[in-house]
């Protein structure tokens, strides 16, 4: 009875959260394998002709190709610049970071085995992703501001001054209580911003998907070679947004 209580408690604790969106699955989900500099330099082929370090993380089999143990660390120097043309202003944008790429061990038994050619031990670390990105924007706006939208949300729901203020957190409610927003004759709500107004935005983008694996390759008598191999990826990302 105490472990069904148990258990009932659990169950009756779980809650479902949303926090991932579809721009987050996108980037999560396409990784570009940058491997180790002798990868880098075949086009990662390496995962089909093995004889490399980096083929533990796609095919463990190609470490059965390594002949003798080895150590390997590559670095490298991500570049990444963007250019944005908003209302007829130019403004380009530079990040620059260092990054190590892959580092792996590998480790070949000296020792005969019978009917083995060889057997390989691996563990390796290898940058699949990289999100240092930057994006900056301005722009004189004479038309209108971000201002007009909350403007248009609260008089289309018909908002009064009390639901401005506590209904719309993460946006109409901080426009109303800053003062960049205001109603007049309790139901009608405008922007208070004098146009033409200066508009300017800068997205800062930094993290990594990176993956840490282990495992074997083993030959045998030069007709079949198997591999294993676990991979445990790690995502790290962070994005700042200043207007």
């Amino acid at each position: 009875m105490r472990y069904l209580l148990q258990l009932l408690a659990i169950i009756s604790s779980i809650t479902i959260v949303h926090a991932q969106s579809e721009i987050d699955a996108l980037r999560y989900s396409t990784p570009m394998s940058i491997g180790s500099a002798r990868s880098s330099a075949l086009g990662n082929a390496t995962s089909a002709i093995g004889g490399e370090i980096s083929t533990l993380n796609f095919n463990p089999a190609g470490l059965a190709q390594i002949s003798i143990s080895e150590f390997n660390i590559s670095a490298g120097f991500n570049i990444t610049n963007s250019k944005n043309n908003y209302l007829n202003s130019s403004t380009t944008s530079q990040k620059n970071s260092f990054q190590i790429n892959n580092a792996g061990l590998a480790y070949v038994p000296k020792r005969s085995f019978s009917n083995i050619k060889s057997i390989t031990v691996a563990g390796s670390y290898q940058r699949l992703n990289s999100f240092n990105y930057q994006i900056k924007a301005n722009g004189v706006n004479s038309k209108s501001s971000y201002s007009d939208i909350y403007v248009e949300e609260l008089n289309n729901n018909g908002a009064d001054s009390t639901s401005a203020m506590n209904d719309y957190l993460f946006g109409a409610s901080l426009a109303f209580e800053s003062g960049i927003i205001g109603i007049i004759d309790n139901d009608y709500f405008v922007s208070y911003l004098n146009i033409p107004i200066t508009q300017k935005y800068n997205i800062t983008r930094e993290g990594n998907h990176s993956e840490f694996a282990i495992g074997t390759g083993i030959a045998f008598n030069d007709q079949w070679m198997v591999g294993v191999s676990i991979g445990i990826p790690t995502i790290n990302y962070e994005e700042s947004f200043h207007i």
